[in-house]
């Protein structure tokens, strides 16, 4: 996932990277790449899950729009640039689809449609009540940070799991139009 990220580095961009207590020689791979690029901010706190992680991230950011990845999963080409060219459209979410890879080596396209809703409630008609959307991940939008502070949205950090799909059910009532892509921009890990 880092390095990834670091592989489409774009100047005005903040990348703000939580450790959260990680075991595994993480903090010394981190160290190695503080102070080499100025827009990496590089935290570290004790063991408290994805949620408070997230929440540090959030209090630590200052740009106007806020994307999300987890440790494990990795951006394609065209990440930022995508997706800051689509929200700044004067869109309050982005939406695009996923590669959802298995350890078995399957793959499964999540795709949306192409499409601009002006309001929540036709973006909803038509992709939450049927069940098709992607509302469960963080880590295939970008949100206008405005609304998050606005709103004091953050993540529930007692909850085990879900957490992100709580976070977007919060966030949505506060968005005016919505874009989906069927841009596939993400390849996220799925474990057991």
């Amino acid at each position: 996932m880092f390095n990834s990220i670091l592989d489409y580095n774009h100047k005005g961009v903040e990348i703000i990277v939580v450790d959260d207590g990680s075991t595994d020689g993480t903090k010394s791979i981190l160290s190695s790449y503080e102070n080499v690029y100025d827009n990496l901010k590089i935290l570290y706190c004790s063991h408290k899950g994805s949620s408070a992680a997230r929440n540090i991230g959030l209090d630590n950011c200052s740009g106007k729009f806020v994307a999300f990845l987890d440790c494990d999963d990795t951006i394609r080409a065209g990440f930022i640039n995508e997706g800051l060219g689509q929200i700044s459209r004067n869109a309050d979410l982005y939406i695009f689809g996923i590669e959802r890879l298995y350890l078995s080596g399957e793959k499964e396209l999540w795709n949306v449609s192409d499409h601009e809703y002006s309001n929540v409630s036709d973006f909803a008609d038509e992709y939450i009540r049927v069940r098709k959307l992607l509302i469960y991940s963080n880590c295939n939008k970008f949100y206008r940070r405005k609304i998050i502070e606005e709103n004091h949205l953050r993540f529930d950090e007692t909850l085990l799991y879900g957490a992100d799909r709580l976070f977007n059910y919060n966030y949505l009532p506060f968005a005016g139009s919505v874009i989906t892509s069927s841009l596939i921009m993400l390849s996220y890990r799925q474990r057991s």
